[in-house]
């Protein structure tokens, strides 16, 4: 993730699958970056050890910046209040790391204590901050593994959060994690994929309670978590209306999928990201797109994806100039164009790719400037010093230039890490 906060970037890092060798054994980081010309620095290292060999926390799923202005009952609070929350991957209990922005320090508002009942890490994997439509109350949606929690604004709390201990609704799946949730028509969605022989899909929650019922279900059950619903976001209706409607990436079959909340939740798939990419030459796509979101810039969305270049073998390129990664813009037209990141005058090293964009942040710095952070671990293999961050400038983005054969985009690319 890579978030903007009271004028400076954030950015977290993982450590799954990471083997450190002769290293020492770290946890997962929150970076900061103060202003343009300034080098990323450690902001916290979750450096807990359960074992010798064994992380207590594991790496940090989701990162937002929110605005509390009201209180559970839609009084103004004395003072509005903007938190970094962060939802660390902890293996004895579950909850959220708030930063302190006078002293720098975190933070924890405890959901619970304790193990994951399915053996795993205990995880926030998506958050959201949602005004009650009936009372004007301020409450903060969190969605762990196919639970959503309920906190909210409390200024006698170390964290400034509290939040109720038992989950508010809990998904028939056991273990998919709730990936993304997003407002739309004043409503909240959350996303929750499938599981063996259940079924997921986009879930409502109630105007006056805190249930949530399925209003749009998978094409099929998965047998894994192959089946993630990520990215939830909102966008202008296509059809014109003054009504909203929700956008989000299907893992399972890799489709992008628009759904009409105000036209019986009718669904379209904008685009098959596997498909697209079969049209551009040497290129290796997986299903995912939109890791942790789809960032807005004007009119459009740019997501990150799971996409490199291929070998005449058809395996992933880890020669340079290939061994760059690609990204979408979604136009208002529901068009698509695909981008490439690369850096050409620093290479990626051979035997290395940058594999995936997983977070996109226009800068506060300069809003004509992007950052872009990513890499994924998954496929089995262990990995160490792989998590990258690169900046790159908007203006071609906004021409909607399309690379149609293979061809760097024209964005200026900085070193990884990015350092200016």
């Amino acid at each position: 993730n890579i978030r903007v906060h009271k004028g400076q970037l954030f950015a977290t890092t993982g450590y799954w699958r990471d083997e450190p060798g002769t290293n020492p054994v770290s946890g997962p980081h929150i970076l900061r970056k103060d202003s343009i010309n300034s080098n990323w620095v450690a902001d916290i290292t979750f450096d807990a050890m359960v074992s010798p060999q064994l992380r207590r926390h594991l790496r940090i799923s989701s990162l937002e910046s929110l605005i509390f202005t009201k209180d559970t009952l839609g009084n103004d609070i004395s003072s509005p209040d903007t938190l970094l929350i962060a939802g660390v991957d902890d293996a004895f209990g579950l909850g959220v790391r708030v930063r302190n922005d006078q002293n720098g320090t975190y933070e924890t508002a405890v959901i619970s204590v304790g193990s994951d009942p399915f053996g795993q890490y205990n995880i926030i994997r998506s958050m959201i901050k949602y005004t009650d439509p009936l009372t004007g109350g301020e409450f903060l949606y969190v969605g762990g593994r196919s639970s959503i929690y309920k906190g909210w604004y409390d200024a006698s709390e170390p964290s400034k959060l509290r939040f109720s201990s038992s989950p508010v609704f809990l998904f028939p799946t056991s273990a998919t994690r709730v990936t993304s949730m997003t407002i739309a028509n004043d409503k909240l969605y959350a996303g929750c994929g499938s599981e063996q022989n259940i079924a997921g899909g986009i879930w409502e929650k109630d105007t006056a309670t805190d249930h949530f019922s399925l209003v749009y279900q998978l094409p099929f059950p998965g047998s894994n978590l192959s089946s993630n619903i990520r990215g939830l976001t909102t966008i202008p209706s296509q059809n014109g209306s003054a009504y909203f409607d929700i956008l989000f990436s299907f893992e399972g079959t890799g489709d992008i999928i628009r759904l009409e909340p105000r036209n019986n939740f009718n669904s379209t798939v904008e685009i098959n990201i596997p498909d697209y990419f079969d049209t551009i030459p040497n290129t290796y796509s997986t299903n995912l797109a939109a890791y942790n979101e789809m960032t807005p810039f004007q009119d459009q969305r740019i997501i990150g994806l799971g996409v490199t270049n291929a070998t005449a073998m058809g395996e992933i390129d880890e020669t340079p100039p290939n061994n760059g990664t690609y990204f979408l813009v979604r136009n208002q037209d529901a068009s698509y164009t695909h981008h490439y990141v690369y850096d050409t005058f620093r290479p990626v090293a051979v035997g290395e790719n940058l594999r995936v964009v997983r977070t996109v942040c226009i800068s506060p710095f300069d809003t004509n400037n992007v950052y872009l952070g990513g890499f994924d671990a998954g496929g089995g293999t262990s990995q160490h010093n792989t998590a990258w961050i690169y900046k790159g400038t908007l203006q071609d983005i906004v021409s909607g230039i399309e690379d149609t054969e293979y061809q760097p985009l024209d964005l200026k690319l900085y070193p990884n890490p990015a350092k200016n």
